[in-house]
């Protein structure tokens, strides 16, 4: 069968029939190859480029180990990101002033408050530990009350710093030192906003708060402690009391509660403090403004004895030099000049010495008192009998419109003794 079949082919090709079929596949044939090589030819202006693209490639790929061995490629470095601001604190300095007080506050938000500066000794110490600090401006400067011992430093202080806004109370004074306050204040063109209790100095909206919680609007007193701006500082949950010499009383009165932190009213006094304030307030740290062997025997053995109690730490500018108390918004922490400091109780003895070491808070008011040129036979109390001490004319502690005029002999046998601050 099959070599029938070849030798039929073999008669067909050979025959004529044959012959044009073989003839029309051929020419079919070459025209089929034919197709190909126009379509090659219409491409060929743009092929080099992608012809030498792929060569080198394919060179590369000559060049390159093989897939199975090559090391993988290293992982790409992460990009750089932009630095996290550092979490906002509160950060409160108790300047170590000797027998005085001043508290320097570095706000939340970058801003800066004063509050008081000191005798006006201290004023160069106030402005030389700011300035090591990097402060340029105070935004707000505060002067608590009119005693020199408080804003004797507060001239230096405006000198020295661009300052935004002044607070004091409605009070004003006959000393040099208040003088020279006003004076600095109205030669930087500033004008003193009149601070009262439910006034903010500064609003929930910065994101932390300064409130004014004492004394209360119109306050009338022969007593210039009585008009002590009280400044409770609040930030996140921690909270921090900052009282000048204002009496305990005004400080219950504006029912605070617990705190974090307490500057100790007036020195560690015994007006300045109770015990059932204490308790009320329950300081983690309670802080006392005071100068060694200073001439008022601050802090007194009372007032210690209550804070002990009720106060987890207790410190003094006196024992542990300048304290710093930070706040991140929900815990403080202290560090000190002298962490090994204890507070004690004061020594009234300590005569002119004393008043020396302390700052010389005492000198600068007695200073103020001889100026007015009071015979030494001749006292003066207030007309309301209050706190039973009798002063000299020009006493910083009460308002001289409010003085009566008696012998001493007369003023010791009804019972008055001499004011401390202006030693009659």
């Amino acid at each position: 069968m099959g070599g029938e079949s070849e030798y039929a082919m073999k008669k067909f090709a050979h025959s004529k029939a044959g012959k044009v079929v073989i003839a029309l596949v051929a020419l079919m044939f070459i025209g089929a190859i034919a197709q190909p090589g126009q379509q090659t030819t219409d491409v060929s202006s743009s092929a080099p480029q992608e012809t030498t693209q792929a060569t080198s490639s394919s060179s590369q790929a000559d060049e390159s180990p093989s897939s199975d061995n090559a090391a993988p490629d290293p992982a790409p470095a992460p990009a750089p990101s932009a630095a996290e601001p550092a979490p906002a604190s509160l950060k409160a300095h108790f300047i170590d002033v000797g027998q005085g007080d001043s508290e320097f506050i570095e706000l939340p938000d970058g801003k800066t408050m004063l509050i008081d500066a000191g005798v006006p000794d201290a004023g160069p110490t106030v402005v030389s530990y700011l300035k090591s600090l990097g402060c340029t401006r105070i935004d707000y400067l505060v002067a608590t009350h009119p005693h020199a011992d408080h804003i004797g430093g507060l001239p230096a202080v405006i000198s020295a710093f661009d300052i935004g806004e002044v607070w004091a109370p409605n009070a004003s004074n006959t000393t040099k030192t208040f003088e020279a306050f006003i004076d600095a204040v109205r030669g930087k063109g500033l004008q003193i906003h009149a601070g009262a209790a439910g006034m903010d100095i500064v609003g929930a909206d910065a994101g932390y708060t300064a409130s004014i919680i004492a004394p209360p609007d119109g306050v009338n007193s022969d007593d210039y402690n009585d008009y002590s701006l009280v400044i409770q500082l609040s930030f996140g949950t921690t909270s921090f009391l900052f009282t000048g010499d204002s009496p305990a009383e005004a400080i219950a009165a504006a029912a605070p509660g617990p705190v974090d932190v307490l500057k100790v009213a007036h020195h560690g006094s015994n007006t300045g403090t109770t015990s059932s304030l204490i308790s009320a307030l329950s300081p983690t740290y309670s802080v006392i403004s005071y100068g060694i062997s200073n001439d008022y025997g601050h802090p007194t053995a009372k007032v210690l004895s209550m804070l002990t109690a009720h106060s987890q730490h207790v410190l003094g500018t006196g024992a542990n030099g300048t304290i710093v108390i930070t706040s991140d918004g929900s815990t403080v922490n202290a560090s000190c000049a002298k962490p090994d400091g204890q507070v004690t109780p004061g020594d009234k003895s300590g005569g002119a010495s004393a008043a020396a070491a302390a700052g010389g808070a005492a000198a600068a008011s007695t200073a103020e008192a001889q100026s007015s040129g009071s015979s030494n036979d001749t006292v003066y109390v207030t007309a309301s009998g209050k706190g039973k001490r009798y002063h000299r004319e020009n006493c910083p502690t009460v308002k001289k419109s409010k003085l009566v005029a008696l012998s001493r002999s007369d003023a010791e046998a009804q019972g008055y003794t001499p004011c401390k601050k202006c030693n009659p």
